[in-house]
Order: structure tokens, then sequence, then C-alpha cells
């Protein structure tokens, strides 16, 4: 590559956010637990339901209360997701936006205290990390188990995950050596990894090519960008 691409290529990647405006302050019944993003939405999942909550609205609405400890939230299709941290395993239930069940599964997953499992669902499947035996569980969005995908967790109870591209997520075991990977789903390749990142506490889409990643030095926590196809 001449300098000249690697000038034309850094000048086209996004700069990095350098600061946040406070706009508003949202009032839920309860701890929020987790946050999707959804058609103009914003989905909460709360210790005792999931709230929805407008661009302009100051107050959530309970939407699901029918379920406790929802430590997964995640929107496909019209349908709400809800990973449930239950009484002795974790349980998915399936909603729809008006918030009425239309059904549920168990995984094999023991509970764990204080245990924080996201998932994601990507091309009509659904991935949720399994640390205890460090392996991605791959059902379908009926609850059919299709198959185990190993995944270095690294036996972490709280473990963040997001969709990329293709068939491949981002994984995140939130250790004090992370590391943060991708991982295709169907082959279970992993594709890069990134392993200076301390306790990478999830990872959000930026610009379509880019990831904010939440991690932290000695003293704090702080935002990095990585690109999504190589992890730099």
């Amino acid at each position: 590559m001449s300098d000249g691409d690697t000038k034309i290529q850094a000048e086209s990647a996004p700069k990095l956010p350098t600061a946040l405006k406070f706009i508003r302050q949202v009032n839920f019944p309860d701890e929020p637990e987790c946050v999707c993003r959804y058609n103009g939405v914003t989905y909460v999942g709360l210790y005792n339901g999931v709230a929805k909550v407008s661009d302009d609205e100051t107050t959530g609405e309970m939407i699901i209360d029918d379920v406790a400890d929802a430590t997964g939230l995640f929107i496909y299709k019209d349908e709400i997701y809800v990973l449930v941290n239950d009484v002795s395993y974790f349980k998915m239930y399936v909603y729809n936006l008006q918030g009425k069940r239309k059904r549920e599964w168990d995984t094999r997953m023991h509970c764990v205290n204080h245990g924080m499992i996201k998932f994601a669902v990507i091309n009509d499947k659904v991935v949720i990390p399994h640390p205890q035996e460090d392996l991605l569980l791959i059902y379908s969005l009926t609850g059919e188990s299709l198959k185990n995908i190993p995944c270095p967790l690294g036996s972490c109870d709280q473990v963040y995950i997001h969709t990329a591209n293709d068939d491949c997520v981002i994984v995140s075991p939130c250790n004090p050596m992370g590391p943060l990977f991708k991982i295709n789903i169907e082959n279970g390749d992993i594709l890069w990894r990134k392993s200076n990142l301390k306790s990478p506490n999830g990872a959000v889409s930026y610009k379509v090519d880019y990831l904010l990643v939440c991690a932290r030095d000695s003293t704090d926590y702080h935002i990095c960008m990585l690109n999504i196809h190589t992890g730099k």
C-alpha cells in the first residue's frame, strides 16, 4: 500500500466522538438491566419486566410485566426476545411489540448469581453465550437447538455479544484482560482477536464499518473505536 493509499484510508475513517451531550433523563419503575433500539423506539429490560420509551418521552411505558431479571434483550422482525435469569436455568421469552407472549424455551445454562448474559439474533438464529462450557448456543427463532460452537469465554459470568456482519458476532467476556473477538457462527472461525482491552463491557456499531467499545484502564472506563472487519 502506498503512502497515498494510507492517507486516504485514514481520512475516510470516522472520527471518534469527543463529547456527549446530556439530553434528558428517562425514569423507569425499576432498575435497567439491558437496552435495545428498534425502529425509533428504545426498549429497556428491567428487573421486573420490559419498558419502552420514544425519543420525546421522559417516562418509560411498561409493556411486559410477567418476567423478572431480564438479563438480555433483542428485537428482531417485530418480536421482542428476552433472556431471563430464571430460578434454575436461563430462559428465553418471545413477545410481539405490544407485549403479548408468543413462545418460550429453556436453555441448558444454569443460572448464576449476578450473571449478566447478553445474546444476539442474526440471520434467523438466536446466539446465546454459555460461559460455563465455553460455547455459543445456536437456536432457531422457535427455540430449536441447531448447534453449539466452541468459544473461549473464560468462565466469565458477564458476557456481551453484538451482531457484526454476515454470520458473525462480536463477543466480549468482561474479564480483566478480555479478549474481544469476532467469531463466525457457521464454522466457529475466530476472524480477529483484540487482547489489549481490559474488561471490555460490550460494543455497539458505529458508522457501518466500526465498533465503539467500552473498556477500562487502571483508573477509569474509556471508549475506543475498532474496524469491525479487522479489529484494528
